[in-house]
């Protein structure tokens, strides 16, 4: 797991919560429908999609698998024009490096998401070698 230097102290919500909020995100981005495009198989190649369904159904994946190779692409998706899409990168981001929300809300209007997704990219910046 990634974590800063400082090691702070990982607080997150109940269980409960990201199912729940997990399971709403399935329904933005059409998760289980029979029309979802074919991905290349390559999360990072995956994640740069033209089609939003494949975004948002491999931002879930490369959560639900800590896979940190694929933080810088989840860290674009924050500027996402798709709210599911938008989503679900911000709860792979918290899955994968166990860091707070920087203020993100894949809801909030664009300047206020931009804001804080910049604090996402400083952060990761921050810990880079």
């Amino acid at each position: 797991m990634i974590s800063s230097h400082s090691s702070p102290r990982r607080i997150g919500p109940p269980k409960a919560l990201w199912v729940a909020v997990l399971a709403i995100s399935w329904i933005f981005t059409g998760v289980g429908c029979t029309d979802v495009p074919e991905r290349t198989g390559d999360t990072r190649t995956d994640l740069r999609s033209s089609d939003p369904l494949i975004r948002g159904d491999t931002a879930l994946q490369a959560g639900r698998t800590r896979d940190e190779s694929a933080i810088p692409e989840l860290l674009d998706l924050l500027y996402d024009k798709e709210y599911g899409v938008r989503l679900n990168a911000h709860m792979a981001l918290i899955l994968i490096t166990g860091q707070k929300n920087f203020g993100y809300l894949a809801l909030d209007p664009p300047a206020k998401r931009s804001a804080a997704a910049d604090r996402w990219r400083e952060w990761y910046s921050s810990i880079q070698p």
